[in-house]
Parts: C-alpha cells; sequence; structure tokens
C-alpha cells in the first residue's frame, strides 16, 4: 500500500510540475505578444495603441535614471513620432524570463531604426540598441507593461556613435545618450 501511495504522490507531483511548465510557457507566450503589439504599434508610430499595452501607472526609467510616468512617457513618445519621418525596423527580443505569480521581470533586447532630422535638421537614419529591464504584471485583461527600464544603449546617426555633447535633433525629442 505504501508504494501505491508513495506512486500516486510522486506522480501528482510530477502533474503538477508539467502544469506549472505549461503555465510559465503560455505566460512567455503571452508576454512575447504583448512585445508584438508594442514593435507594431512603434512602426506605426502609434501612440495610442502602444500605451494601450501598459497599466495606468506605467513608468518608464531612461538612462539617465529619470523615471517619467504614464503621461510622461506619452508626451515624449508622442514628440519623438512627430519628428520621425519614418520607421524602418523595430525589434524587441525577450533574453530572459523571471515570472513569479502575476508579476514578471523580462529582460529584452531592442533596435530600433528610424529617420528624422539630426541636430543640423536634415534628415539622418538614426539605429538604437540596447536591452531593457521590462515588468509586466497580470490583469483580468491579461498581461500588461508596468516599467520599463533602459538597462544600456547606444544610438548610432548615420552609423556613427552620436556624439552626447551635440544637441538634439528637437527640443521635445531628446537623444538618448550612450552609457
Amino acid at each position: 500500500m505504501r508504494r501505491v501511495s508513495m506512486g500516486l504522490t510522486f506522480m501528482a507531483l510530477c502533474s503538477l510540475a508539467i502544469s506549472a511548465a505549461q503555465v510559465k510557457a503560455d505566460d512567455k507566450a503571452d508576454i512575447n505578444a504583448v512585445y508584438g503589439k508594442v514593435t507594431a504599434a512603434m512602426k506605426a508610430k502609434d501612440i495610442k495603441a502602444l500605451m494601450a499595452t501598459g497599466t495606468p501607472d506605467f513608468t518608464m526609467k531612461d538612462m539617465s535614471g529619470k523615471v517619467h510616468n504614464a503621461k510622461e512617457a506619452t508626451e515624449m513618445m508622442g514628440s519623438q513620432f512627430k519628428v520621425m519621418t519614418s520607421v524602418e525596423d523595430v525589434k524587441m527580443t525577450p533574453k530572459s524570463y523571471d515570472i513569479k505569480g502575476k508579476t514578471a521581470t523580462v529582460m529584452a533586447d531592442f533596435i530600433m531604426k528610424v529617420t528624422m532630422p539630426g541636430p543640423d535638421n536634415k534628415p539622418h537614419k538614426f539605429s538604437s540598441i540596447g536591452l531593457t529591464k521590462d515588468t509586466f504584471v497580470k490583469t483580468p485583461k491579461g498581461w500588461m507593461l508596468k516599467g520599463t527600464e533602459a538597462v544600456k544603449e547606444s544610438t548610432l546617426m548615420d552609423g556613427k556613435p552620436m556624439n552626447a555633447a551635440a544637441p538634439p535633433p528637437s527640443s521635445a525629442a531628446p537623444v538618448l545618450k550612450k552609457k
């Protein structure tokens, strides 16, 4: 009888482990879908769709360490979208997931290539590459971005590193500094 009981306990534990792994796999797929929505919104320069992926208390921490609330992030991204003449590419690639219940921290590589006026007000090709630390929460609407933090970023203009001392392309769209 004891062997049967231990066998049933082992099978139950295996079943729970498989179930937990399935939940995490589903969560990863759902989080990846949010990244898909973010990249589509950025390619379309659609600030409303972009901010719809975040919680009302969304925050964005830039490379200088300044934290922007949802309203400030909306204004900043909206201003940047307005000066971009085109968005050639946006990719966000999750590298690691730490999912604990209804919260998740994801480290993601990103690349964004756009055309917009440079410090000389002429059109230039800009590309930003880096790493973000993104915090997600699971809500009744599904996984949503609660915050994003720039961990590493470098920006190129026409394939060359940006001069951090150069003035930004517009007063509303600051050039992000290389750290």
